[in-house]
């Protein structure tokens, strides 16, 4: 599970080399979720799902005044990531 402050970047904006699948479940909170390296967002709030894929280029901005909860699952667990 990961969690940011208010008005926070959570992960700097990453991609992932090897095949995977990287699945976010907001719990608590919303913000802004980096869908591209030019740094297109759209907004994400509790409840919602985002996926990540090979090679998708993803990120999180928290735009609220609570902390954005989500929990992450990678698979398979040894992915990895690579910092833009």
């Amino acid at each position: 599970m990961r969690c940011s402050s208010a008005e926070s970047e959570l992960r700097a904006t990453h991609e992932h080399k090897l095949p995977l699948h990287n699945r976010w479940t907001v719990l608590q909170g919303g913000g802004e979720y980096v869908v591209d390296a030019e740094g297109t967002t759209r907004p994400i709030q509790t409840g919602d799902i985002v996926v990540a894929r090979t090679g998708d280029v993803h990120g999180v901005l928290n735009t609220g005044d609570v902390p954005l909860v989500f929990v992450s699952l990678v698979t398979p667990s040894d992915a990895g990531h690579e910092r833009l």
